[in-house]
């Protein structure tokens, strides 16, 4: 197997990262949303997304003669998001999608909870203090975001229940995937195994799918797995510069919130070409700098780091 480039440590970098995982995500929805209006089918397209998803990491992963990684993390992640995906692709075509989209975007929320369940014993209490209050003022962020983009008015009850729904699947999706990223000593392996079971989890809603088989669309759909495949892989370099770093918790965090602003992007684009920045939007984006700027001021010995765990 050949070794793959270390980079270095830095937030910079971690910022970097989060951003332009966060411009893939953004792209993604609007090749798929797109997809799934012009063919109709949405498991098939989400199966042709994980397609596109696939290409990146099988042909690194030939290249470097590896095998997927079969571990509990990137397997529980790949189902998780296949769930979530498919859920969220199932509604493209309602007429409140946009407002369902905008609603999940605070799923840092659940991601944060994650964290602290699982790694409540390996974190300081003051650690832990600035965690909670960080993923809560990037909620209230997103929150912000959406507000100023949705009729509030028109949001129902079936709404804001599967919206809570999808925040709860993508929060945990994006802890093992985090996970998955910050326990691998090697990339393309992983993220090979993520894709497959991602398609595998797919598979059940095609039960449920328009039985509708044709090739319209399914072109943005391919493009839009490649897409944020380079996404994937960027957000792995950055776990891969956290591995042995004490900030592996709010760093890794902090990545998620940056990732999940795919919203903050397709807002600003909407409200800088149809409309004048709200006030809402201002604020949004000003309380999701504020969590990221009192995450990053944890020291390197804020966490405890649990040694060769896997």
């Amino acid at each position: 197997m050949r070794a793959e480039f270390r980079y270095t440590h830095n937030f910079s970098f971690i910022v970097f990262v989060g951003i332009f995982s966060s411009i893939a995500n953004a792209l993604w929805g609007i090749l798929l949303s797109i997809a799934v209006t012009i063919n109709g089918n949405f498991a098939l397209t989400a199966e042709v997304m994980v397609a596109g998803l696939v290409i990146v990491p099988l042909v690194i992963a030939l290249y470097n003669r590896v095998k997927p990684d079969l571990s509990f993390y990137p397997i529980m992640a790949g189902i998780f998001f296949g769930i979530s995906n498919a859920l969220l692709l199932s509604i493209f075509n309602y007429q409140n999608s946009a407002i369902i989209y905008s609603l999940i975007a605070p799923s840092i929320i659940a991601f944060i909870a994650m964290q602290v369940i699982v790694k409540k014993k390996r974190i300081s209490e003051k650690s832990l203090i600035r965690l909670i209050f960080g993923g809560i003022a990037a909620s209230a962020g997103f929150i912000l975001l959406s507000a100023a983009n949705i009729n509030l008015y028109a949001i129902s009850t079936y709404d804001i229940l599967l919206s809570l729904l999808l925040i709860l699947l993508y929060g945990i999706s994006g802890f093992l995937f985090t996970e998955t990223g910050l326990r691998s000593k090697e990339t393309s392996s992983p993220l090979l195994t993520v894709d497959i079971f991602e398609g595998i989890a797919i598979l059940p809603f095609m039960l449920f799918s328009a039985h509708i088989y044709v090739f319209s669309g399914l072109t943005y759909a391919l493009f839009a797995g490649i897409i944020v495949a380079l996404g994937t892989y960027a957000s792995f370099a950055g776990f891969r510069t956290l591995q042995k770093s004490s900030n592996i918790v709010s760093y890794s965090s902090i990545i998620y919130i940056l990732t999940d602003s795919d919203i903050l992007f397709l807002a600003l684009i909407y409200e800088i070409f149809v409309h004048a920045l709200s006030v809402y939007t201002l604020f949004g984006i000003l309380l999701i700098a504020c969590s990221i700027w009192y995450m990053s001021k944890e020291s390197d010995n804020a966490f405890t780091i649990e040694q060769g765990s896997n």
